[in-house]
C-alpha cells in the first residue's frame, strides 16, 4: 500500500514538475518571440531624411490659357509680366542630419489637370535651373514626349530625376508654351499642370 501511495506521489511529482517545466517553456518561447520581432523591428527601420519642395507662386502649378502659339526660341525665354506667370520657379532641397541618412533619389513630376481641353502634343516644357541653363540635352519636348513618370500610376510625366548626395537644395524653372505648330481655331483651350516631387533612399 505505501509502495502504491510512494508511486503515486512520484507521478504527481513528475506530473507538476512537468507542468511547470512546460509553462517555463512557454513564456521564455513567447519572451524570445517578442524580443526577436521587437528587434527585427528595430534593425529594419531606417531613419529617413527629408526632401522638401517649395515654390514662390500661391499654387504649385502653371497654365497656358488662350495663348498664342510661339518657336520654341521664343518660348524659352518667357519672362513674367503683368502678373502673369511666363515661368514656374521652385526648389527641391535635402536635409541629411540625421546620422543614419542615406543617399536619396527624386523625381520631379508634372501632373495634368482633368479638366484639359488642350491637347497635351501642342504643350512645350522647358525645364532650366535658376539661371535658365536647360537641363536636358535633347531639347525642348512636348507635354506627351515625356517619360511616364516612375512613382506614380496616374498620366503624370518625368520632368526631372537625380539624386542628393548630401544635404542642399537645386533650384529649377519651368516655362511652358503653345508649339508653333498648334492650329488655331475659335476655341477657347486651356492646359493646366501641377509640379510635384517624390524622394525615396536609395
Amino acid at each position: 500500500m505505501e509502495n502504491i501511495k510512494s508511486k503515486s506521489k512520484r507521478s504527481s511529482f513528475f506530473i507538476i514538475m512537468l507542468i511547470i517545466l512546460l509553462i517555463i517553456a512557454l513564456l521564455g518561447a513567447t519572451y524570445s518571440l517578442f524580443m526577436y520581432a521587437k528587434r527585427g523591428i528595430k534593425d529594419n527601420t531606417i531613419k529617413t531624411s527629408s526632401i522638401n519642395f517649395s515654390f514662390d507662386e500661391t499654387t504649385n502649378g502653371i497654365s497656358l490659357k488662350n495663348a498664342l502659339p510661339m518657336k520654341d526660341e521664343v518660348g524659352k525665354k518667357l519672362q513674367k509680366y503683368d502678373n502673369e506667370s511666363g515661368y514656374f520657379d521652385f526648389t527641391v532641397s535635402y536635409d541629411n542630419t540625421s546620422s543614419s541618412a542615406r543617399p536619396v533619389s527624386y523625381e520631379i513630376y508634372i501632373t495634368p489637370s482633368e479638366n484639359n481641353t488642350l491637347d497635351g502634343k501642342y504643350v512645350k516644357i522647358y525645364l532650366t535651373d535658376e539661371n535658365d541653363l536647360p537641363l536636358y540635352d535633347n531639347g525642348v519636348k512636348t507635354f506627351d514626349q515625356l517619360e511616364e513618370a516612375k512613382t506614380t500610376d496616374d498620366n503624370s510625366k518625368q520632368l526631372y530625376y537625380n539624386s542628393f548626395t548630401k544635404s542642399g537644395k537645386k533650384k529649377f524653372r519651368l516655362r511652358i508654351w503653345l508649339s508653333e505648330n498648334y492650329p488655331i481655331d475659335n476655341e477657347s483651350k486651356s492646359f493646366k499642370l501641377k509640379v510635384n516631387v517624390n524622394a525615396f533612399e536609395e
